[in-house]
């Protein structure tokens, strides 16, 4: 190598022109790569997307990784639109996130979007009953494995006020307990009984709210079923009876001191050797079973089941006379007193049964009842039965007798009787529900209200391991800093430009320097 060609080499104008030749092969790389890397990153698992907000919206909490670990059979999370055209709608947006956010955080939890409109035929198969519908705001959770599936609108993700104003985001409890009930195991199915035969209602409301947290429902005939079936029942529910249950049998009905009126109802009933009340009270002290009575008001005439609610589970009642809270009662805009609502007001004595099914709930919302019938808790202690009340009226409610109103504070809408033995050193109990209003019951879907988390709690009291009490929902703040997919996507954009530039900016400086010395 001469002299001349050693000084071209060593020359500054060699070396910058180099660094310059570098820095221009280093910023076409750097551009496809980072284009590549981002692209890569914004269209797998969910997207690019950074949580910043207060309460973590997109998160999965421990309770929720806790409650599936269990869990092996695969779910999947079903949207009814493409991604694109709903990852940009605030109120959907959140729980994209979030099923997202599942998907990375469980294995056998995957995301997928489908058409509503191109796609009828694979959405008719998840409609079960006529009042089911699916929109393209709905978000389906379905096992493919038990078959099951639960259809939630976009505005059962979120929890309101009495104004109808959402205060707070739930899709992290409604996504959890979804696969919980639709990925069950037949090994841990609790059984729940619907009891039928005095003119009771069987809504699917009521089925299919008891099938989502993990029970299988049927019906039950006292008259024909075996106290050792009967007993196999986690629960039993009695909805809104007009006709009275069978008390004493026929041979008891003809020797007895019975009032006229006892044997005259139990005689339009009766049946050679059938006791339905013994049945009921022999499944909670003997069984350790679990009873819920939703009643409303009426004029029918019930003495046996009645004369049961107070003797047997000291509550007494009177469904002939209706109350209503004109302390809490809420504006419908209609004169129809059957669509009265009022808000309970939960118990305060912290030493209660009573106390202890609502004291982990978030206070935030109040459970919402229509008219009720009139009941009262005469003694709290009767044999090994503890009665307590769960929710009451608040001191503004009245009682209707006849053409006068009376008022009547804090009247019992829901009660506890809580049933309580030794058996073998160990504690055993049976639990025995009782609400005034079986409108209770018709809020259930009502985000508005507190009613599906109360009736929630109410079925944990009684062994329901479905009912995940521990998630807490996400109040909303307007001042939150969100990065949703399309802030990433702008990002993505800004880094494919930004860093960029500044390479551009080194190399045409490199350049100027090179070409002055």
């Amino acid at each position: 190598m001469n002299n001349n060609t050693k000084k071209r080499f060593s020359s500054k104008k060699f070396k910058y022109g180099t660094s310059a030749a570098v820095f221009t092969i280093v910023f076409v790389v750097f551009i496809i790569l980072v284009n590549l890397l981002l692209s890569y990153i914004d269209g797998a698992g969910g997207g690019l997307y950074v949580d910043m907000t207060t309460e973590q919206l997109y998160g999965v909490s421990e309770a929720s990784v806790k409650a599936l670990k269990e869990v092996d059979k695969p779910v999947k999370i079903i949207f009814c639109s493409p991604r694109d055209k709903i990852v940009d709608e605030d109120i959907l947006n959140p729980v994209v996130m979030l099923a997202e956010n599942y998907e990375k955080t469980f294995d056998n939890v995957s995301v997928i979007y489908k058409d509503k409109l191109s796609d009828v035929k694979f959405f008719d198969s998840f409609i079960k009953t006529s009042d089911e519908t699916i929109s393209s705001y709905s978000i389906i959770v379905n096992c493919p494995y038990t078959g099951l599936s639960k259809i939630y609108n976009w505005d059962n993700m979120y929890k309101y006020n009495t104004e109808g104003i959402p205060f707070a985001f739930d899709g992290e409890y409604k996504l959890t307990s979804a696969i919980l009930s639709t990925a069950r195991s037949d090994d841990n199915m609790l059984s729940a009984g619907l009891v039928t035969g005095h003119g009771e209602d069987t809504e699917n409301a009521l089925q299919r709210f008891l099938e989502d947290f993990g029970y299988d429902v049927s019906l039950v005939d006292l008259k024909t079923i075996t106290d050792e079936k009967l007993a196999e029942y986690d629960i039993l529910l009695v909805y809104n009876p007009v006709i009275d249950f069978i008390g004493m049998e026929k041979n008891m009905i003809e020797n007895s001191d019975a009032s006229e009126e006892q044997v005259q109802t139990a005689s339009a009933v009766q049946h050679e050797s059938v006791n339905e009340i013994e049945k009921l009270r022999d499944y909670v002290t003997e069984s350790f079973g679990n009873l819920f009575f939703f009643f409303e008001p009426s004029y029918a005439n019930m003495p046996e089941l009645f004369s049961l609610m107070e003797d047997g589970f000291g509550v007494r009642i009177s469904n002939i006379y209706p109350v209503v809270d004109y302390g809490t009662l809420l504006s419908t805009g209609s004169y129809n007193a059957d669509a009265y609502r009022f808000l309970g007001t939960y118990s305060t004595d912290a030493e209660s049964a009573g106390y202890n099914v609502h004291k982990d709930l978030n206070k935030a919302g109040s459970p919402a009842f229509g008219i009720s019938c009139l009941m009262d808790i005469p003694k709290k202690i009767v044999g090994n039965m503890e009665i307590s009340p769960v929710v009451t009226t608040s001191e503004g409610a009245v009682v209707m007798a006849g053409n006068e109103v009376m008022e009547v504070p804090y009247v019992p809408l829901i009660t506890l009787s809580k049933y309580t033995k030794l058996v073998d050193s160990k504690e055993k109990s049976g639990n025995v529900f009782i609400s005034a209003s079986s409108s209770f019951l018709s809020e259930l879907d009502n985000p508005a209200f507190a009613n599906a988390d109360l009736f929630k709690a109410m079925l944990s009291k009684t062994g329901n391991s479905a009912s995940i009490l521990d998630i807490d929902f996400k109040v909303l703040d307007e001042s939150n800093i969100e990065v949703t997919t399309a802030d990433a996507t702008a990002m993505r954009n800004k880094l494919g430009i930004i860093i960029p530039v500044i390479i551009a900016v080194i190399g045409i400086a490199v350049f100027i320097k090179r070409k002055y010395l």
